[in-house]
């Protein structure tokens, strides 16, 4: 009754040739169908490729055992079957069929190197025999790395100065000042952490501003190495702002800067590092820790006053708006500021108008409109709308909010004014 075709009963018994094909018949039995075969095959080879016998188990190579078997079928389906084949089963020995086909695939993945299954990979070593690199990660715990004491006191101030805000700021002054200060070095480091944080983060300057005005009695003074001065927080903090100063470039040809995307993008960063600064520069003087004489003799410098026939850079001249932006209320109130108030603008109007030889503005429309902005504030004493307001407390906020949202339009502030709690403790200037 089986009517699959001999093509399918053979690849049905496809397997490899160490396979063995085993029948419990005895070799004197198959020898009989000798007369009785007439397929396509010569049957007489039946028995000719039988490997060996025992007792009534007959055993063929594997490579014959198709052809053997399918002479078998074709005679079962046209011959009568002799009696000599009654009983007569075919078995094949899986557990050697399946030992033959893993052989074959670990020779394959070998030639290869390719397909390895996880029974041919080699043993994972002991993870107690690897060895840790040296900069990997540690927990801080027993057998940590030592950290120095300069290290876990910057990490200390700045893991402080990243949660500073208008409404923290008191807390985080507390915080800080409480860490122990055991040298000058370490004074400078807490100094150069915030001085960093004021520079890169300009909307914050109010801030931190406020902050080094808490934490300026906080530490002690160290004796000076060269027998100056004993050396103080305000005079380290001076000390840096004025390295900072110092340190700025005497020409940045923003022109060519243009033509090259990198170079803008540098310049760029340098000029928002120096305005940022000058601004802070002009709130540590708001908060008295700077003399209205030093204020003065910046922006003389930055201005060329002494050098009526020289003009300054762009750059410079920003920043001396910038500084006068920042300080100009209140440096005008003071008797030895308003003179050099009054220099200063003069020498300003005169550098928005200068022309060079050609017939041509020595300034850019900007920054003769930064100069004309400056003069129009001063006029109004000092008064101006701002669009960009400082960073402020949820409290103020709701009140704006209450008063009809003034930033949407615009707020007007009075530029270079004091905070209210250093009014209140100098009195009327």
């Amino acid at each position: 009754g089986d009517t699959s075709t001999d093509a399918e009963a053979a690849e049905g018994l496809s397997i490899t040739p160490e396979g063995l094909i085993t029948t419990s018949t005895t070799q004197d039995s198959l020898a009989s169908l000798k007369p009785q075969t007439s397929s396509p095959s010569n049957s007489s080879d039946v028995v000719v490729d039988v490997t060996g016998s025992t007792g009534n188990v007959v055993t063929w190579a594997a490579e014959d055992a198709r052809a053997r078997l399918l002479e078998l079928r074709w005679l079962a389906t046209h011959e009568r079957a002799p009696a000599e084949l009654a009983g007569l089963v075919a078995a094949v020995e899986l557990d050697v069929v399946f030992a033959a086909v893993r052989r074959n695939a670990r020779a394959s993945d070998s030639e290869s190197g390719m397909g390895r299954s996880w029974r041919s990979r080699p043993p994972v070593a002991d993870a107690g025999s690897l060895t840790p690199s040296a900069n990997a990660y540690r927990a801080r715990g027993a057998g940590a790395r030592e950290v120095s004491r300069i290290e876990e006191l910057r990490r200390s101030v700045q893991a402080s100065l990243n949660k500073i805000c208008p409404e923290s700021v008191a807390s985080i002054a507390e915080k800080i000042g409480e860490v122990q200060v055991e040298n000058q070095e370490e004074l400078r480091q807490i100094i150069s952490l915030i001085f960093k944080k004021a520079v890169s983060e300009p909307h914050y300057i109010q801030t931190y501003a406020d902050l080094v005005f808490r934490l300026r009695a906080c530490y002690p003074e160290f004796p000076d190495e060269d027998g100056g001065k004993p050396i103080t927080f305000k005079a380290l903090l001076l000390n840096i702002c004025q390295d900072e100063f110092d340190s700025l470039p005497t020409c940045m040809n923003e022109k060519e800067a243009a033509m090259d995307p990198e170079e803008a993008a540098s310049r760029k960063k340098i000029k928002e590092r120096i305005l940022a600064n000058m601004k802070f520069i002009g709130h540590l003087f708001l908060r008295q820790m700077l003399s209205a004489r030093v204020i003065s003799s910046v922006i003389k410098e930055l201005t060329l006053c002494d050098d009526a026939d020289q003009a300054p850079e762009e750059h410079v001249i920003e920043c001396a708006v910038e500084l006068l932006m920042s300080v100009g209320h209140t440096l005008e109130g003071m008797p030895a500021g308003k003179q050099a108030i009054c220099q200063v603008c003069g020498r300003l109007l005169d550098l928005k108008g200068r022309k060079t030889r050609n017939g041509k503005s020595v300034y850019c429309k900007r920054i003769q409109f930064a100069i004309q902005d400056l003069l129009d504030a001063r006029k109004v004493g000092w008064a101006r709308k701002v669009f960009r307001g400082v960073a402020k407390t949820k409290a103020e906020i709701k009140l704006e909010q209450a008063d009809g949202g003034e930033m949407a339009s615009g707020q007007v502030v009075i530029s270079g004014q004091r905070p209210g709690y250093i009014s209140a403790r100098s009195g009327p200037l």
